[in-house]
């Protein structure tokens, strides 16, 4: 059964089919929080509230887009409001970037997937601004297009670009001259 399938049968009361529908992008999800997120026990918390708001909240899914594009944001914002209410003063510097030139991307990106210590890779890509990380990980490992990466971050299609674009030059950089 394909999402939208599954997510009728969801609607008409079949429990079973949310089973599947969380064994389905249950790895996924836990990986891309884990790749944003060091701490085991928050990574656990946030997993399960993610699949806590799917359920709750999947009557409200308008399928405007794809289902992992939803899911995807409803995964973003209980990231976001995990850490504001577990900790307000904590917050991320944001980098507003809008309609900015895209250059030499594809090198970028071919370089830095190469790169042999892929764990040097996360480390940096962690520290990027939260804009920049959150348009990475979600272009590399879950392999979002831009228009899904813009959807999920409510953004234009331009600033999606222009955000992986910086974060592809913050990363390469940092791997070329190393740390600041």
């Amino acid at each position: 059964m394909d999402d939208d399938q599954i997510i009728d049968a969801i609607l008409q009361g079949n429990r079973s089919a949310f089973d599947q529908l969380v064994k389905k992008y249950q790895k996924e999800i836990y990986w891309f929080i884990a790749r944003r997120i060091s701490i085991d026990a928050d990574i656990q918390d946030i997993h399960q509230d993610v699949f806590i708001k799917v359920f709750s909240n999947l009557a409200k899914f308008k399928r405007q887009s794809s289902f992992r594009t939803w899911l995807y944001t409803v995964t973003m914002n209980t990231i976001k409001n995990h850490y504001r209410t577990k900790d307000n003063s904590r917050q991320d510097k944001m980098v507003a970037i809008e309609d900015q030139e895209i250059a030499s991307e594809q090198n970028q990106e071919t370089e830095i997937v190469s790169h042999r210590d892929i764990e040097d890779v996360q480390k940096i890509a962690k520290s990027l601004p939260e804009k920049q990380r959150d348009t990475f990980f979600l272009r590399i490992y879950q392999n979002l297009s831009f228009e899904e990466i813009a959807s999920v971050m409510d953004c234009a299609l331009s600033t999606a670009k222009a955000n992986y674009s910086h974060a592809l030059k913050n990363i390469n950089k940092q791997l070329t001259d190393g740390p600041p």
